[in-house]
């Protein structure tokens, strides 16, 4: 069962280095200041490349069919070596409810100390993309984490 965390809940779990299993939180809006963080790792700048680079894939099934559910995008696939490794973010789902465009954004792990935040701005950029192409309003994004922790 999936259980909502707030900003205070992860401020907590970042004090005690706790690690939140099976969460979700929502994010409405970024504080400007975090639209020019600085990627913690090359990986993840390469990764915020290709999920804004292929932003395409769901804008094209978004226009084709605004009622769709089946707009998403799997990093894994993407990156052409499921031997290799799992993306965290592994899985952006895009719709559009009552006039809107949201995101789901599925991810396996985050690290609330090192990509979190990253992480964050690069979904809600996602969706801010989205919002232009397709000309619509927009909502919010949704994370749901299976393990949210500390650098151990």
């Amino acid at each position: 069962m999936l259980k909502q965390i707030t900003r205070h809940s992860v401020e907590i779990a970042k004090r005690t280095k706790s690690t939140l299993y099976n969460v979700y939180f929502t994010v409405d809006k970024i504080p400007n200041e975090l639209r020019t963080l600085k990627a913690p790792s090359a990986e993840d700048s390469k990764e915020r490349l290709e999920v804004l680079t292929n932003c395409d894939r769901l804008v094209d099934k978004l226009s084709k069919d605004r009622s769709s559910r089946q707009a998403c995008l799997s990093m894994n696939y993407l990156n052409h070596n499921f031997n290799k490794f799992t993306r965290c973010c592994s899985l952006y789902h895009a719709y559009i409810l009552d006039n809107k465009i949201y995101l789901n954004v599925y991810s396996r792990s985050m690290n609330y100390n090192k990509n979190l935040e990253f992480d964050i701005v690069t979904s809600y950029l996602l969706l801010e993309k989205l919002e232009k192409s397709l000309n619509i309003s927009k909502g919010n994004v949704m994370f749901i984490v299976n393990n949210l922790h500390s650098e151990k």
